[in-house]
C-alpha cells in the first residue's frame, strides 16, 4: 500500500459513507450523487477511511502506469519505423507521414509526465491526511486523465502499425494511390456531368438549374454562379492531380532505390495521365461556356482563388484546401 496504514483524523475520515456524503454535500458545492461517486472508492465496509484511500491510490498508480507502458511501446515502434525508412527518408511522401507522429509522441509523453507529477502530489496528500474528500476527488480526476491518455497512446500505436505496413509493403502504398485515383475519377465524372448540364441550359436545351441567385432571390436562375462553382472545383482538381502526381513520382523513385517491380506503378501512372487529360478537357469546356459577362464578373474572384491555391505545394494540406474552397464557393441554394 502507498502511504500510511493507520486511520487518523481527517474531516470525514471514519464516517459512514452516507453520513460523509451528507457532510460533503452540506459543506461543499457538490451534488449528492457526485459526492457519493467520489467517496465510494475510499470507503471500506461502508466507512470512509484513509486506509481505503491508500488502497485506492494503488489503483490510481496502476492507471497512471498503463499509458506510460503504452507510450514506451509506441516510441519503440516509431524508432523501428524511422530506421526502416532510412533509405527513403529524404522523400517528402515519407517525412510527411512520419513527422506528425514525432510531435504526437512528444505530446503524449508530456501528458504522461503530468500524470506522474500529479500522482506524486496525491501521495503527498495521502501522507499529510488533511482533506480526504479533496484527495478522493483528485484521484478520480487523475484516473480519468490517465484513461484518456491511454486511449491517445493506443490510438497512436494503432496508427503506427498502419504506417509500418504502408512503409514496408509496396502493395499497400499502391492500393492507397489506386483508391485516390478512384475518388478523383468519380469527382471528375460528377464535375463533367455538371458542366454538361450547364452547357445544355446555356444553349436552351434543358430546364434551368435549381438554386438561388447571387442576391439571394430564387425567382431567377443564375447560371453564372454554377459556372463559377465548377471553375473553382476544376482548379482544385488540378492541384489534387499535381499532388497525386508528386506522390506517384516519389513511389517511382522509391521503387528504383529498393529495386521493386514497377509494373503496377506504370499502370497507375497511365491512369493518372488519363485523369489529368480529362481534367484539362473540363477546363477547356468551361472556357468555351464562358462569355464576356462571366469574365467581367468572375475573373477577379477566380484569380484570387488561384493565388490561394498557388500557396499549396505537394504534399498538400487538403483540410486547408477544402476550407479555402468553402470560403470562395458561391451559395447555390437548393444544391
Amino acid at each position: 500500500m502507498i502511504g500510511p496504514n493507520e486511520d487518523s483524523g481527517g474531516d470525514i475520515a471514519g464516517l459512514p459513507l452516507e453520513e460523509a456524503v451528507d457532510a460533503v454535500t452540506r459543506d461543499r458545492s457538490i451534488d449528492e450523487d457526485r459526492a457519493r461517486t467520489i467517496l465510494q472508492p475510499v470507503a471500506e465496509d461502508g466507512t470512509v477511511t484513509w486506509d481505503a484511500a491508500g488502497d485506492r491510490i494503488e489503483a490510481v498508480a496502476a492507471a497512471v502506469e498503463t499509458p506510460e507502458s503504452r507510450l514506451e511501446s509506441a516510441e519503440s515502434r516509431l524508432s523501428e519505423i524511422r530506421e526502416a525508412a532510412d533509405p527513403v527518408s529524404d522523400l517528402a511522401v515519407v517525412t510527411e507521414r512520419i513527422d506528425p507522429f514525432v510531435q504526437r509522441l512528444e505530446n503524449v509523453d508530456a501528458r504522461v509526465a503530468d500524470l506522474e507529477k500529479t500522482l506524486a502530489h496525491l501521495v503527498s496528500q495521502l501522507e499529510d491526511r488533511e482533506d480526504l474528500f479533496s484527495l478522493a476527488r483528485e484521484m478520480e480526476t487523475l484516473i480519468d486523465d490517465a484513461n484518456r491518455t491511454q486511449r491517445a497512446a493506443d490510438e497512436l500505436a494503432s496508427e503506427l502499425r498502419d504506417l509500418e505496413t504502408w512503409l514496408t509493403d509496396p502493395e499497400t502504398r499502391y492500393d492507397h494511390l489506386d483508391e485516390d485515383l478512384d475518388a478523383l475519377e468519380t469527382a471528375l465524372r460528377q464535375l463533367a456531368d455538371s458542366i454538361d448540364r450547364i452547357g445544355l441550359v446555356k444553349n436552351d436545351q434543358a430546364a434551368p438549374l435549381d438554386g438561388a441567385a447571387e442576391d439571394g432571390s430564387t425567382d431567377e436562375q443564375d447560371l453564372g454562379l454554377y459556372w463559377f462553382d465548377a471553375r473553382l472545383q476544376q482548379a482544385v482538381f488540378e492541384l489534387l492531380i499535381e499532388d497525386v502526381r508528386a506522390e506517384h513520382d516519389a513511389f517511382v523513385e522509391w521503387a528504383t532505390r529498393t529495386e521493386e517491380p514497377a509494373d503496377r506503378l506504370d499502370a497507375l501512372g497511365d491512369r493518372l495521365a488519363d485523369l489529368e487529360a480529362r481534367c484539362g478537357v473540363l477546363g477547356d469546356r468551361l472556357e468555351e461556356l464562358t462569355d464576356e459577362e462571366m469574365h467581367d464578373r468572375f475573373d477577379g474572384r477566380i484569380e484570387r482563388f488561384e493565388m490561394t491555391l498557388a500557396a499549396y505545394e505537394p504534399p498538400v494540406d487538403w483540410n486547408a484546401v477544402e476550407s479555402a474552397l468553402g470560403d470562395h464557393r458561391p451559395d447555390l441554394g437548393a444544391e
